[in-house]
């Protein structure tokens, strides 16, 4: 049995006509993306797969509004990284127990700058 894929994806970030163009934003497609690696790397904990995730989604959208695929790629990357800081990072929890360390106070420690980046 083979998975169907569904439209969902590229329904979800085609931009709906209801959206006023004073709300357009430069980059925005960048910056949802971003924010999607920040929800999804808080989620997983995987920076791996959070960047596999996103840009396989995101990168068919991308080049079909003509985003520069080095600056896209990037951006992609950057958001990847956000699952070593946001917790659960199972990078903090390996770091914790290989130290010794509060892997509670790792995670207290990891939120605050993992959201400021993002």
């Amino acid at each position: 049995m083979r998975p169907i894929r569904s439209r969902t994806a590229n329904t979800t970030l085609e931009t709906p006509l209801w959206i006023p163009q004073s709300l357009w934003i430069p980059g925005g497609l960048i910056h949802a993306n971003i924010a999607t690696a920040t929800l999804f790397s808080a989620t997983s904990g995987s920076s791996v797969a959070t960047a596999a995730t996103v840009a396989s989604v995101a990168t068919p959208q991308a080049e079909r509004l003509g985003y520069d695929p080095k600056l896209f790629s990037g951006a992609i990357a950057a958001g990847g990284t956000l699952g070593i800081m946001i917790p659960p990072s199972i990078n903090l929890i390996v770091y914790g127990f290989l130290t010794e360390t509060s892997i509670p106070q790792l995670f207290l420690a990891g939120l605050t700058p993992g959201f400021v980046l993002a």
